[in-house]
Formats: structure tokens, C-alpha cells, sequence
């Protein structure tokens, strides 16, 4: 018995006909067969193979992940943000020292003026600070509704 596998041996050269060239049958020591394709079909099967169903995949996937994992990432951002506009607008420290006289003025005048001063400061702080968090609240909201957006778009 012949253990060899005998594969036909073409031209190098083939005809510049395209697509349409039928495939090379090759025939095993076992009696199997197999066709092999031109170049040009096989790459395309690995196009629809890989990216074709690769595409259809994830796009059945990308719902599941927006609203899921990608949404976790979303909330992180904006704790993040927030979190870096409270530190930014110092208002844990505004708030430690509203009592204490500013420039160690200890006179009742010195202590009135200090503490109104600081309330006034805390105040447009503190707004500054809710208009930071209705910001980036208005961009989680966003992030919520925008694939929802793009098909309304898209199928009106």
C-alpha cells in the first residue's frame, strides 16, 4: 500500500478570467478528496468568515455590553468627575475652615466679615459644583439614550 499523498501538479501561471475559475480537486492516498479554491475564492470565504459573521456578532453583542459593562465604565467616569470637580473647587476645605477668621483677624468685625465672606464663597462653589454634577449627569443620560438616537435616525 502507498502511504504518499500524490497532489496534482498545475501551471503556476493561471489565467486572468477572476473569479470564475473552478477549484483543483485533490485527491488523497485514502480516497478523500478535497477541492482546493484559487487564491481569490479563499480570500473572500476568510472575508465573510471572519469579518462578515465577526460583524454580525458583535453587532448583536454591542447592546448587551453598552447598557452592561460599558455603562459600569459610564457611571465610573462620572463618579470620577465629580469627585475631581469637588477636589478642584476645594469645598471639603472651604467647609473645614468656614468658622476660622481669615487673616487671623480675631476682632468680632474681622470674624463677622470672615465667616459672610466664606458663605458667599461656599455658595457659588456649591453651585458651580451642582452645575458640574447636572453636566455630567446630562452626558450618563446621554450616553443612555444615544444608540436609541442613532436608529430613530437612521429608520425615520
Amino acid at each position: 500500500m502507498n502511504d504518499e499523498i500524490t497532489i496534482p501538479t498545475k501551471s503556476p501561471i493561471r489565467k486572468k478570467e477572476g473569479l470564475s475559475q473552478s477549484p483543483e480537486e485533490i485527491q488523497f492516498s485514502n480516497g478523500a478528496s478535497k477541492l482546493n479554491w484559487p487564491k481569490e475564492h479563499r480570500t473572500l470565504k476568510f472575508l465573510f468568515k471572519n469579518i462578515f459573521i465577526s460583524l454580525i456578532s458583535e453587532s448583536v453583542y454591542f447592546p448587551f455590553w453598552w447598557y452592561g459593562r460599558g455603562f459600569k465604565k459610564a457611571i465610573r467616569f462620572c463618579k470620577k468627575e465629580i469627585k475631581n470637580g469637588w477636589r478642584a473647587l476645594a469645598l471639603r476645605i472651604l467647609i473645614r475652615n468656614l468658622f476660622k477668621p481669615m487673616w487671623a483677624d480675631y476682632t468680632k468685625s474681622g470674624r463677622v466679615i470672615s465667616i459672610f465672606i466664606r458663605l458667599m464663597h461656599l455658595c457659588w462653589r456649591s453651585f458651580l459644583m451642582l452645575c458640574w454634577a447636572i453636566l455630567i449627569l446630562i452626558l450618563l443620560i446621554g450616553y443612555l439614550a444615544a444608540p436609541i438616537l442613532v436608529l430613530v435616525m437612521i429608520f425615520n
